[in-house]
């Protein structure tokens, strides 16, 4: 599998009934969820004060990413930009060194690393 840096910001449309809108968020987040516990997201960020995230996509290659992300119910309302990631040297080094994949936190400063799953 391939991992993807994803920008994905949303616009609502301004003549877009507010019934209409939540129906098109309700099943945004249901196709969200259901990406997020696949794996097809395997992190997700949202940028405070916008309309903004930001992820980490996987999928074989750029044409089943289209694919997933344009499966979106809010497709039509995004703006997406999409960034293939290479793996970096020190993952490696990481992962052979360690056995651990990421951090266990993000927060405090931590070098600890979590193990692989």
């Amino acid at each position: 599998m391939s991992e993807f840096l994803v920008f994905i910001e949303v616009r609502r449309p301004a003549n877009t009934p507010d019934a209409e809108w939540a129906s098109l968020l309700e099943r945004e987040a249901a196709r969200g969820r259901e990406y997020r516990i696949s794996g097809i997201i395997s992190r997700i960020w949202r940028v405070p004060g916008t309309r903004q995230n930001i992820g980490i996509w996987e999928a074989a290659d750029a044409t089943e990413l289209h694919a997933r992300i344009s499966a979106l119910p809010m497709f039509d309302h995004m703006s997406i930009e999409v960034r293939p990631l290479a793996l970096h040297y020190l993952e490696t080094y990481a992962r052979t060194v360690t056995g651990r994949t990421r951090p266990k936190s993000a927060g405090g400063g931590s070098s600890a690393w979590k193990d692989t799953e």
